[in-house]
């Protein structure tokens, strides 16, 4: 069953509210949203907030659509986009 763009975005919203902590944020995510807010602290406005307010801001934009099975999280451009713009973590 996949669920209804209604549902994933109140699941979405809910998750908002119990707080992104709640997610399984693994290892390449968190060094994927560290690598794009070194890039926006260094003067890069274009790229998107991806701390835990800015994502919560945004989540019916980003995590109802990856519920819903409409998309994804990051966009594999943005993330090599970053990777290659600030090097990676080890």
């Amino acid at each position: 069953m996949t669920p209804s763009n209604e549902t994933a975005h109140l699941l979405a919203e809910g998750i908002a509210k119990l707080g992104l902590s709640r997610l399984p944020w693994g290892r390449a995510q968190n060094q994927l949203r560290d690598r794009i807010g070194f890039l926006r602290a260094a003067g890069g406005d274009e790229w998107p907030d991806r701390t835990d307010a800015g994502l919560t801001n945004t989540v019916a934009q980003w995590l109802a659509p990856f519920l819903a099975r409409d998309g994804i999280a990051a966009p594999w451009p943005l993330q090599k986009d970053a990777e290659s713009k600030s090097g990676t973590f080890a």
